[in-house]
């Protein structure tokens, strides 16, 4: 089990460390905010980042299109939601 936390602990500093290196501040700063919370919707990302809905979506696209992030979508209308929600994650 413990190999396992420092192979995950390598992976998380290997994505940041890309992350820095090849992209702008808005992808870095989205990046780290996925490696500390796991899972964000893009609802609670925006007041995190304080950067406006149609910056964050843009930003999220293209991290998608690079293969850095992924996205899932979850039906709220089971959980007393009112519609599909994304959560976006790091695989």
């Amino acid at each position: 089990m413990a190999a396992t936390v420092d192979q995950t602990k390598y992976a998380e500093a290997l994505i940041a460390t890309v992350a820095r290196a090849f992209y702008d501040d808005d992808a870095v700063c989205l990046v780290d905010v996925l490696l500390l919370e796991k899972y964000l919707r893009d609802d609670d990302m925006a007041p995190r980042l304080s950067l406006p809905a149609k910056q964050l979506r843009r930003t999220l696209q293209f991290l998608e299109e690079e293969q850095l992030i992924k996205h899932e979508l979850v039906d709220d209308l089971a959980m007393g939601g009112s519609q599909n929600t994304k959560y976006w994650y790091i695989e």
